[in-house]
This record gives structure tokens, sequence and C-alpha cells, in this order.
């Protein structure tokens, strides 16, 4: 009776690595970010649960990545810090609203 194939040490290494990143996928914190444009003059956007984590920029998405940056920047600050991280709270929803005529 022959045993099942030892996966060799690569196959090991990527193995790790793939569930290293479903363990992320499930630690992750989804954070509400609101966006808004800003007087024609370009984008803005913070966000609710990190008080203080704010950016501005030309396009929105530019702000998009810049946004992700802060929180990263802000999280890894909390962490060294040995602060807590707050769980994020803030929800969003976008509501249509269909224009009545008369």
């Amino acid at each position: 009776m022959a045993g099942s194939p030892v996966p060799a040490p690569a196959e090991v290494t990527v193995l790790a690595m793939k569930v290293r990143d479903i363990i992320k996928l499930f630690e992750a914190l989804n954070y509400v970010v609101v966006a808004y444009e800003k007087s024609g003059t370009g984008w803005a956007a913070y966000v609710p649960d990190l008080p203080g984590v704010v950016t501005t920029g030309r396009t929105r998405a530019e702000v998009r990545s810049l946004i992700q940056e802060a929180i990263e920047f802000h999280l890894d600050g909390l962490k060294e810090d040995r602060l807590p991280i707050p769980e994020p709270s803030a929800e969003a929803e976008v509501i249509s609203i269909s224009p009545t005529s008369k």
C-alpha cells in the first residue's frame, strides 16, 4: 500500500502562502470610506471609524489609492503603539430617488 506523496518544499511554501492569504481575507477589516466632490476642485475622502484619516486629490481614483494608504498607515501606527484597532461600525447605503413628473 503506497502512502500519500510528500509535497516538494516549493509546493509546501505555495500552500502556506495560500493559507495566509485566506486567513488575511477573513481577518480583513472593511471600513466605510466617504468620498465626495468638493467645489469642482477635486475629491476628498474620510473614514468615520478612524478619526483623522482624511485625504484629498484631483481624481476619485487618486483619492481611492490615497485613502487606502492612509488607512493602512493609521492601523500600522495603532499596532506599533499597541493601541486597539477600532472595529468598523459605520454603515453606508445608496438610496436612489426617481424624479417625479408633474
